[in-house]
C-alpha cells in the first residue's frame, strides 16, 4: 500500500525502474505531492505558498516533475535530491497555465500550457532549460502527456472540428494522430522505449475503453476481462506490460496489470 504520513487520501502517478513511486496526497490542510523509495520511505514534495503540489513523473535518476497551485496560478517544477526545485512557466504561456506531466532518463520534460486565447499547447523543456512547444494543425488543444527516452512523446488534441485524436510527435516535429476509428474522441496516456503506445477512447456519455498502438501504427482495442462499464490505461513499460484501471457496475474503479 501507499499511504504518506497524514494523508486521508492518496494517488499514485508513475513509477520509476528503481521502484520509486510519485503521486500526491490529500491532507487535513493541503494537497502535497510525495517520493516513495523502495524499502517505502517517504519524501514530502511541497512549494512554498502552494495549496497543491502534484508529483506527476519520476526517472530512474529520481528526477521528479510536476506542477502547484498557487494564488497565481499553476507553474511547473522539477525536483532531485541534490538541487531540490526548479520552478520553471513556459515563455509566451498565459501566466499560472505550465503544467509538467512526465520526464525521461535524460531529464527531457514534457506537458502543456495555455496560451492568452485559452488554447492548449504540448511543450518540452530540455535537461539544459530550454523550451520548444507544438501543436495539432488548427487545433484549440494539444495536451502532452508522455515521454520515452528518444523524446517521442504522445498526448491527445484536437484539429479544430470537434473530434480529438490521440498524437505522437518525433524529435522533429513531425506529428501523427490516431486513435479507434468513429469514435468521437482518443487520447494517448503513455508511451515506451519502443514507441508503443497505449491510450483509450471517449465520448460524453463515458464509457472510456483502453487501446494499444504499436510501432507501424496500428491500433487495437484491448480487451479488459472484467465486467466492467469502462476501462482506461495509466502506463505501458518496456515489455509491453500495461496497468490501467476500470470500474465495474457499481461504480467502484479497480487496478489491472496486462501482460503479453
Amino acid at each position: 500500500m501507499v499511504v504518506p504520513p497524514g494523508s486521508f487520501q492518496s494517488f499514485v502517478a508513475a513509477i520509476n525502474s528503481s521502484a520509486e513511486v510519485v503521486g500526491f496526497f490529500y491532507s487535513t490542510t493541503a494537497t502535497y505531492g510525495f517520493l516513495r523509495d523502495a524499502s517505502g520511505n517517504y519524501t514530502l514534495l511541497a512549494i512554498s505558498g502552494a495549496y497543491t503540489t502534484t508529483a506527476a513523473g519520476v526517472n530512474d535518476a529520481g528526477m521528479v516533475v510536476g506542477y502547484a497551485s498557487l494564488t497565481t496560478g499553476n507553474i511547473g517544477f522539477l525536483w532531485d535530491k541534490q538541487d531540490g526545485y526548479t520552478q520553471f512557466e513556459v515563455p509566451g504561456s498565459k501566466p499560472g497555465t505550465t503544467y509538467a506531466l512526465a520526464i525521461n532518463n535524460s531529464g527531457v520534460v514534457t506537458g502543456y500550457y495555455y496560451d492568452d486565447n485559452d488554447y492548449t499547447h504540448g511543450f518540452i523543456r530540455s535537461s539544459s532549460g530550454e523550451f520548444s512547444t507544438f501543436e495539432l494543425s488548427q487545433g484549440t488543444e494539444t495536451e502532452s502527456t508522455a515521454i520515452n527516452a528518444s523524446g517521442q512523446v504522445t498526448g491527445w488534441g484536437n484539429e479544430g472540428e470537434g473530434e480529438t485524436f490521440g498524437f505522437v510527435a518525433n524529435t522533429h516535429g513531425v506529428i501523427g494522430t490516431f486513435g479507434i476509428a468513429g469514435s468521437p474522441g482518443n487520447a494517448g496516456v503513455a508511451i515506451n522505449d519502443s514507441g508503443v503506445i497505449v491510450g483509450y477512447e471517449f465520448s460524453d456519455g463515458g464509457g472510456n475503453a483502453s487501446f494499444e498502438r504499436d510501432q507501424s501504427g496500428n491500433v487495437t482495442v484491448l480487451q479488459i476481462p472484467f465486467p466492467n462499464t469502462a476501462n482506461q490505461p495509466s502506463g505501458i513499460n518496456s515489455r509491453g506490460d500495461i496497468t490501467g484501471y476500470y470500474t465495474d457496475s457499481a461504480g467502484v474503479n479497480h487496478g489491472w496489470v496486462g501482460i503479453p
